[in-house]
């Protein structure tokens, strides 16, 4: 190996670094749209949990944020949700709960999610709370 090949590969290695990692590389746009899409999916997981729909924090425990009421009322801390459940899991829990665990105390939303979030699409909804109930937890 001369010096001239190794400062030829080095200078190779830096060029392809800047190519990899330019904004025009359409795999580096590709990977924003997808880091975007997923934020947006989040975040119409975040609103479906608010108090202007599901509420689920007024039963739901969030890591140092206690639910109203007393105790023996509290839902399961969502923020040991990532480290504790399944994401598949997730998806069947808020399908449908009282198939799961029949008698729990977890309403069902579905059929009937709101219109106005993702079109409408349950599916989408579903996906999106199981996305942002798994984001909860991180750091």
């Amino acid at each position: 190996c001369t010096v001239a090949a190794s400062r030829r590969c080095a200078a190779s290695s830096r060029y392809r670094r800047m190519r990899i990692t330019s904004p025009d590389n359409p795999v580096v746009r590709r990977l924003r749209r997808l880091a975007d899409s997923a934020r947006a999916c989040r975040e119409a997981g975040r609103t479906l949990a608010s108090k202007e729909y599901f509420d689920c924090f007024s039963c739901h425990v969030q890591g140092s944020k206690l639910p109203e009421g007393p105790p023996e009322g509290w839902a399961p801390d969502l923020s040991l949700a990532r480290r504790r459940l399944r994401p598949e899991w997730i998806v069947k829990w808020l399908t449908d709960p009282q198939k799961v665990q029949p008698g729990t105390k977890m309403p069902t939303f579905y059929p009937g999610g709101p219109d106005d979030i993702l079109g409408g699409k349950e599916d989408l909804q579903i996906i999106a709370l199981r996305d942002y109930i798994m984001s909860i937890g991180e750091r």
